[in-house]
């Protein structure tokens, strides 16, 4: 998804080297996020919850998060060049 994203930002070849790269803690950010989660609703629930509906919807959660803070990362870096230009 980042290297789609990557082609519709008005980057230098290293900012977009730097945006990719910035991806990676994000997504394990966003995983950390899903499993801290789902152990939530399996602590709360038990076994049977963690495996139900709220499993789903807290990854869609996080993958929807993940998108957003992609987006705010590579809106960031573009200001960020237009500001050192």
């Amino acid at each position: 998804m980042a290297l789609f994203l990557v082609d519709f930002l008005r980057l230098s070849r290293f900012m977009k080297a730097v945006f990719v790269a910035l991806v990676v803690p994000i997504a394990i950010a966003a995983n950390v996020a899903r499993l801290a989660m789902t152990a939530g609703i399996a602590a709360v629930g038990g076994p049977a919850a963690a495996e139900s509906f709220l499993h789903e919807l807290s990854g869609l959660v996080v993958f929807v998060a993940g998108v957003l803070a992609m987006l705010a990362c590579g809106k960031g870096l573009e200001w960020a060049a237009r500001a050192r230009s």
